[in-house]
């Protein structure tokens, strides 16, 4: 059974054979291709039965002007259809490439600062502790000297004590003596 010419939109045709010749287009003009077993004009309406597309440039402009409005998005669609993946996955190598640089350069900055930081405390604790040891060896030796010192003071004063004690026995000795 086949389709007539005034098959509605979005029912399915029959292959139609590219001739040179057919006959003449009621509306345009414009000459169909013919199916070779009846003769029939056949718009030519394949690829969907929900979006059917004339491959022939009369019924496109000037049969059914919205089917030019139809046209245009299943081309546009499909070429979504092929670019959007291709879209995507650039997209998200895109973000992942971002995502990897900003993480290692954020880990390299936070590295340096982190290092910097480290080494600032270690300079500042060991001029701490190189001051405390100063400070500590002075106390040392001051407090040694002042040993010394009270040492040498208290067998000065031993002496002098003793000198003193010897002297007052010897004066005493000799007022008895007298």
């Amino acid at each position: 059974m086949h389709n007539r010419v005034d098959q509605r939109v979005g029912e399915r045709a029959s292959p139609v054979v590219a001739a040179p010749q057919g006959k003449r287009c009621g509306r345009s003009g414009d000459r169909h291709p013919t199916r070779p077993d009846s003769g029939k004009v056949t718009p030519a309406l394949f690829l969907s039965p929900d979006r059917p597309v004339c491959l022939s440039a009369c019924f496109e402009n000037r049969h059914a002007p919205n089917m030019a409005a139809t046209r245009k998005p299943l081309v546009t669609g499909k070429i979504i259809v092929v670019v959007a993946p291709a879209a995507a996955a650039a997209v998200v190598v895109v973000v992942t490439l971002v995502v990897v640089v900003a993480f290692v350069v954020v880990e390299v900055l936070v590295l340096a600062v982190v290092e910097v930081v480290v080494v600032v405390v270690m300079v500042v604790v060991a001029g701490v502790i190189v001051v405390v040891v100063v400070v500590v060896a002075v106390l040392v030796v001051v407090v040694a000297v002042l040993v010394v010192i009270a040492t040498a003071a208290h067998v000065v004063t031993l002496v002098m004590v003793g000198t003193a004690v010897t002297v007052e026995v010897a004066i005493e000795l000799a007022v008895v003596a007298l």
